[in-house]
């Protein structure tokens, strides 16, 4: 699709590029949670660089870590290593990078519905529970399990909101490169 091609065709994005490996590092713990060599743009550079640009501090503002597209849609990603506990926290990093991606682009959130996907990668062995049997077996599911009270955002913004573990993660993005 021409149009997503030209998505990732802006400066502030181009200058931005790591591997998904790199993005996704816990620097407080010098952990990777995935190990996947594929490029992504790295949208807490994103959040910053745009910040400066428009003249304010980029501390009030939330990003997600990774932005890409991938088998004709956009892919919003957030790395999670730790315990999940602030969903708030996640809600206000996906509504934020969506206001950011669209302000950047001058797409709207008619096109964000149409071609975005918001995924949270985390850490199974941090955040295990009750679902951890369908977590497992999502693939066999028909509609994918979305865990920490994700499937509550407004379906208004995303195309789809899906939660991964790691593994996960890994497997979807290499089948679809």
């Amino acid at each position: 699709m021409k149009e997503l091609d030209e998505v990732l065709n802006y400066d502030i994005f181009k200058s931005n590029y790591k591997t998904l490996k790199d993005i996704s590092i816990d620097k407080a713990n010098n952990e990777y949670l995935v190990n996947a060599q594929i490029q992504a743009v790295d949208f807490d550079k994103i959040k910053d660089d745009y910040h400066k640009k428009i003249g304010i501090n980029s501390g009030c503002t939330k990003s997600a870590d990774a932005l890409m597209i991938n088998c004709d849609e956009i892919l919003m990603i957030e790395f999670k290593n730790g315990e999940l506990k602030d969903f708030w926290a996640i809600k206000e990093k996906m509504l934020h990078s969506l206001i950011m991606f669209c302000d950047i682009t001058d797409k709207t959130t008619k096109f964000t519905r149409k071609n975005m996907t918001f995924i949270l990668v985390y850490n199974e062995e941090k955040n295990k529970s009750k679902y951890e049997i369908r977590t497992k077996y999502g693939d066999k599911i028909k509609k994918p399990l979305v865990r920490f009270g994700l499937n509550k955002f407004p379906q208004s913004f995303y195309k789809e909101i899906r939660t991964m573990t790691t593994e996960q993660f890994e497997e979807f993005i290499i089948e679809r490169v």
